[in-house]
């Protein structure tokens, strides 16, 4: 089908903010500060109720597609790098509508790839798994010095290759280089927390 799936958390409904930053926030946005992470996104926020009817990740009419609420949180995101002076190389984010408007809303620019689909966008296993180690290559690849990298992907693909489940708009703060498989989750940020940090 192409479109990740989503069960149940595109609904989610997400705690008010808590009155001071998570114990470890000013660490981790120092650490950001400094680049060498890759910063893995679930898509924004998207209407539960809308599927995909297309194989073509370019036509935008006939798939689920952000809505109010997910435009607003990629803009929020985006205006809390630039406050939090996080730096940003590149933007890579799977060519479906839902993952590249989110990137282009937060950061202004994005370059569709194809890594970042997900495995069920592919007929058979073995391209699916193929379509995971295309992922976690992209993982464990460190960015230019004093950037950090920013992916923008779906359900199915993170939860194949980091190996996390997120919400949408939730990020995952990925270090390459580290752990046994070249790549380390260090946090998950949902979007509501990056203003707060």
């Amino acid at each position: 089908s192409g479109s990740d799936e989503d069960t149940g958390e595109a609904g989610r409904t997400m705690a008010t903010a808590p009155d001071r930053p998570p114990a470890g926030s000013r660490a981790l946005v120092g650490r950001l500060r400094r680049g060498g992470f890759v910063i893995t996104f679930r898509h924004a926020a998207t209407d539960p109720s809308a599927t995909d009817t297309t194989g073509d990740p370019q036509d935008c009419s006939r798939q689920r597609n952000l809505n109010a609420r997910g435009r607003r949180q990629s803009r929020e995101v985006g205006r809390a790098f630039r406050e939090l002076d996080i730096p940003v190389g590149r933007v890579l984010a799977s060519p479906f509508c839902r993952t590249r408007d989110t990137a282009r809303l937060a950061f202004g620019r994005v370059r569709a790839s194809e890594a970042l689909l997900s495995p069920d966008f592919f007929s058979d296993d073995a391209s699916g798994e193929r379509q995971s180690s295309r992922l976690r290559r992209l993982l464990r690849q460190r960015p230019r010095a004093g950037t950090n990298t920013v992916l923008v992907s779906h359900a199915a693909a993170i939860g194949d290759a980091p190996g996390v489940s997120l919400a949408e708009g939730e990020a995952a703060v990925v270090r390459p280089g580290e752990g046994r498989r070249g790549f380390e989750v260090v946090e998950r940020v949902e979007a509501r927390e990056w203003p707060a940090r």
